[in-house]
């Protein structure tokens, strides 16, 4: 290799270095900046709220122990939890058996009706169309969920029918609360579900 060669490979080698630094500073920063908007977020909700979807998640760490896509929900109304649930589509294979439907059943019950009007729903991922739905139609005041789902939300992120202009109801709608440790948590499910 001649001295020129062997000058212009080192010349890029160090440059190729000092790009790889440049670009690990700006994904620290990037991760910095994100850990505080999380922060943030999590200021916006009361300490009540927060203690809510600590519950929810406890509902999804069931769902990941059963084998089942780990999304749990509570369903708050007065202060008190009237239903939870956590997906059950594979336990039982029941189509129908995600974790906000589980929750607005047993609240239905608990309360002897199906309009669940002033009621708040906790869920730790965004609610699909049908769950989305179910809340339109249980008239529940407040859905507040934790990651969005870009695929099938219907709370805003791929469409929004909990706030559709035409229905007789729209659901009010919170989100991000305790969305890193809800996709955390669903991470791991599909990272242990790969490795099988």
């Amino acid at each position: 290799m001649s001295r020129l060669s062997e000058s212009s490979a080192l010349s890029r080698a160090a440059t190729q270095a000092e790009i790889d630094a440049q670009l690990e500073a700006a994904a620290r920063s990037e991760l910095a900046a994100l850990s505080q908007a999380a922060a943030k977020a999590e200021n916006r909700f009361t300490e009540e709220q927060q203690g809510w979807m600590r519950e929810a998640l406890y509902e999804a760490r069931l769902a990941f122990e059963l084998g089942d896509v780990p999304v749990g929900a509570v369903l708050v109304a007065d202060g008190e939890i009237i239903g939870r649930g956590h997906n059950r589509r594979e336990a039982d294979n029941d189509p129908c058996g995600h974790a906000e439907m589980i929750a607005l059943t047993q609240a239905g019950k608990a309360l002897g009706s199906w309009r669940l009007s002033g009621a708040q729903m906790y869920v730790t991922m965004e609610p699909c169309p049908m769950c989305a739905f179910a809340l339109v139609l249980a008239r529940v005041q407040l859905l507040v969920y934790g990651m969005s789902d870009q695929r099938m939300g219907a709370c805003g992120s791929f469409l929004n029918i909990a706030q559709f202009p035409g229905f007789g109801h729209a659901v009010s709608i919170r989100s991000g609360l305790y969305a890193d440790e809800s996709a955390r948590l669903m991470r791991d499910f599909f990272n242990a579900r790969r490795k099988d």
